[in-house]
């Protein structure tokens, strides 16, 4: 296998782990906090929006037709718990550092997901679906009208 394949399935994967991981580390930071934070922040907040991205990176995964929308879905959802977590920590609901410990991973899901999404763009531009664009064989490029 190809060094830079290899290089890839595995970047591939650390994104569905690093999610894992982060919704691990968030539920084990839930108990940490305050109980009047744990409703609104965690449950209404953080969790949906986490879920939010494993779901949709699970489906980009499986679905390549739907892979670039999907991604794009992650990274919406992703802004959400991004902002979510910056005003977590703003408003010292969680300490620098856990948020220390939750940035590490978004920092990994970030780059990693929009390499992923580059590279599912490029997949899908040079795939030579011909869908919504011309055909291939111009009839100039071949001489003369056309036919054979």
């Amino acid at each position: 296998m190809d060094l830079k394949m290899k290089g890839f399935q595995t970047n591939k994967q650390s994104i569905y782990i690093d999610c894992k991981q982060l919704l691990r580390r968030l539920y084990r930071l839930r108990f940490k906090v305050a109980k009047r934070h744990r409703d609104s922040l965690f449950d209404k907040c953080l969790f949906p929006a986490l879920l939010g991205m494993i779901r949709h990176f699970r489906r980009a995964y499986r679905f390549r037709d739907e892979r670039v929308k999907e991604l794009d879905e992650f990274l919406f959802s992703f802004e959400d718990f991004n902002s979510w977590v910056d005003v977590a920590s703003e408003e010292k609901v969680i300490n620098d550092k856990e948020y220390a410990s939750l940035f590490e991973y978004i920092v990994r899901i970030y780059e990693s997901v929009n390499a992923y999404r580059n590279s599912a763009r490029k997949a899908r531009s040079s795939a030579g679906s011909n869908d919504d664009g011309a055909s291939e064989n111009k009839d100039d490029s071949r001489g003369g009208d056309g036919f054979i």
